[in-house]
């Protein structure tokens, strides 16, 4: 990777970690204000092996080896006294399995009966904190997969296909059978299941402590050891004696301890914490976009599962009402005052308001609300499945409620933000009935029954760490929405995402006759360039930047062969680049799964000025596979980078 960069110009990061990477689609866009809001930390505290005699022993048990499937999980931070080949979780690798750090390259290394290792291909760094996943299944010819930090990051397919081994050894963390091999840094949350786990459940339960586990993720668990007092299994089934020179941290060490991302609540409460995986949080100033949702003259429904921190006024759960004009459109919201819920529905010349009446909203409990509208009849406001108030909307069959405004979920047509949790939100173009209404209720997208997803528009779960998932198929473009990813501040803070070029061309243009446009089956830019520096334009008039701020952007590349970019004012020749420029050129690991990256920050000096930026090739006849051009503003600070991506 080559950068040519102006004096405005910083490289932020480079080669930035994209393995599995979802991006937003471009009209659902999500919004978090982290500023002044902590991150949580993951538990609350370590253990710390000083690398010389240091282990927990486990005493073998048949079912810790053996099996057809294996996913093996910590946290960890390495530091100078971890011998080279230092053991995080080892059965022994001759005829079992060991993960272990090599630090002679910075990587980890995961081994299954000794047939084959695998080798992660991104860097880890000592003394940071990284979380490791390693999975096997012996179908076919055997494969393994390591995971860094919740990505994917290798694929190796050169095992025997035979079943992990079975020994008579110990389960050793930290240490191993053979000496000389011992761990030196700080260690919790090692988990380990007779099966393979799905890049979601490993995105989510990294986040979690054993408590916060719940549903599918504790089938085939077989052992979790928090590693925070002793080296006690929490499942109760393998508990472990520590030897050596082991000192457990039982409140947050050194203020390091490894931190979920914000926006997401991951932790049990009540009922709904069983539904999903988590839900999304909000801080009283941030909401999520989801964009245009024409509800039109069709009978409509929506339901969530909400969490009160506050019961302030007029707190938007799930609104589309527009904020100015007419103001057409539907809200549910807290009332004014925190009384109530209510449902509120705005023809443009007439409203109409049904409110909760036996039921008195609280904080900190989580309540289903379920809003009906009904164009001949009825519009219905459901608490916990249970009816709570009818209006008569009867004359209103042909008012058109599609609203020029997004649709908002934590946030009123106005400031009135929420504050708390929401989950499990969907919307249908029908009005569902208090039966169906009740059988939703106790459900994720993926246990909808076929008739419960027929006439389904959208669906956001809110239940993993990537945000903003519209996993309804029948959404109203008839396109998947995908997900955003969290963004962590870094000596800064970044904000909405102002560009994102993942499933539209709407964005972009080709450079001249000689360089076109497509879009792959995997949702990917494709730009082929026929002459020259050929290929494609970001459209100036998709972005305006304000003067004296600065923005951060970020192109991963997935393929193809040399790929361009630079960045300068409207209309700006080449040779007159203003922001600055660099040049990738995919290497043969660069796929959808593992892209090249480069991000660049730079500050715009003049204001209401559009951005242009060009995507091209070097020589005639190249083709680049764009995976996304993302842009960011930053809020504070100076700079940030991207993480989760």
């Amino acid at each position: 990777m080559r950068f040519g960069l102006g004096a405005t110009v910083a490289k932020v990061a480079t080669n930035i970690r994209t393995f599995g990477v979802k991006f937003l689609k471009d009209n659902l866009k999500l919004f978090f204000d982290f500023q002044n809001t902590d991150l949580e930390h993951v538990g609350i505290g370590s253990c710390q092996f000083e690398g010389a005699d240091d282990e927990i022993q486990i005493a073998d048990h048949d079912n810790l080896d053996g099996m057809d499937q294996l996913t093996i999980m910590c946290w960890f931070k390495y530091d100078s006294t971890c011998d080279n080949g230092g053991n995080l979780i080892s059965k022994e690798h001759d005829d079992a399995y060991q993960l272990q750090v090599d630090t002679s390259n910075n990587r980890v290394q995961f081994f299954v009966n000794n047939v084959s290792d695998s080798s992660s291909s991104s860097g880890i760094s000592i003394n940071t904190w990284h979380h490791v996943t390693c999975t096997y299944t012996s179908e076919g010819n055997g494969t393994s997969k390591i995971y860094i930090d919740g990505a994917l990051d290798q694929i190796d397919t050169t095992f025997s296909g035979s079943t992990v081994g079975t020994n008579s050894h110990p389960l050793y963390l930290g240490g191993d059978v053979n000496s000389g091999t011992n761990f030196g840094g700080l260690m919790k949350n090692v988990g380990i299941w007779n099966r393979v786990l799905s890049d979601s459940e490993i995105q989510n339960i990294i986040y979690k402590t054993y408590s916060d586990l719940r549903g599918t993720e504790t089938t085939g668990l077989l052992a979790w050891y928090p590693l925070e007092s002793n080296g006690n299994d929490s499942t109760g089934n393998h508990n472990g004696t520590a030897s050596g020179d082991i000192t457990f941290h039982t409140s947050i060490y050194g203020g390091k301890t490894p931190t979920k991302p914000r926006g997401v609540d991951n932790s049990k409460a009540a009922l709904a914490d069983q539904i999903g995986s988590g839900s999304a949080s909000f801080d009283g100033n941030d909401y999520i976009d989801c964009g245009i949702i024409d509800f039109n003259t069709d009978d409509i429904s929506i339901v969530a599962w909400y969490k009160a921190n506050t019961l302030g006024a007029y707190e938007g759960i799930v609104t589309n009402r527009q904020s100015t004009g007419d103001k057409p459109g539907i809200q549910i919201r807290i009332d004014d005052g925190g009384d109530d819920i209510e449902l509120f529905t705005d023809c443009g010349s007439t409203t109409f308001s049904t409110k909760t009446n036996s039921f008195v909203p609280s904080t900190g409990v989580w309540t289903h609300v379920a809003a009906t509208i009904d164009r001949s009849a009825l519009q219905s406001l459901y608490i916990n499945g249970a009816l709570q108030a009818t209006t008569d909307i009867s004359g209103q069959s042909s008012a058109d409620l599609t609203s020029a405004d997004n649709l908002r979920i934590g946030r009123s047509e106005g400031s009135a933000y929420f504050d708390g949790n929401i989950a499990q939100v969907g919307i249908w173009n029908t009005a569902l009935t208090q039966e169906q209404v009740q059988s939703i209720k106790e459900k994720t997208y993926s246990e909808l029954t076929t008739s419960e997803k027929t006439n389904l528009v959208s669906w956001w779960g809110l239940d993993e760490i990537f945000l903003g998932s519209n996993t309804s198929t029948n959404s109203a473009s008839g396109t998947l929405y995908e997900v955003g990813q969290i963004v962590e501040d870094k000596a800064g803070t970044l904000s909405t995402i102002l560009i994102d070029n993942y499933d539209t061309l709407n964005n972009w243009e080709a450079s001249d006759a000689n360089g076109s446009l497509s879009r792959n089956a995997d949702g990917n830019l494709v730009i082929t360039a026929s002459g020259g520096s050929t290929g494609a334009n970001l459209k100036s008039s998709v972005v305006t930047l304000e003067t004296g701020t600065m923005y951060l952007a970020e192109l991963a590349v997935a393929g193809g062969t040399d790929t361009s970019i630079y960045f300068r004012l409207d209309d700006e020749a080449y040779a007159d680049t203003k922001y600055g420029n660099g040049y990738l050129t995919p290497n043969t690991d660069a796929s959808n799964a593992t892209p090249e990256c480069m991000s660049v920050r730079f500050k715009s000096d003049l204001s209401n000025t559009g951005l242009y930026v060009k995507i091209g090739n070097i020589d005639d006849t190249k083709t680049a596979i764009i995976k996304s051009f993302k842009l960011y503003k930053i809020v504070s600070g100076n700079y940030g980078v991207l993480t989760d991506v």
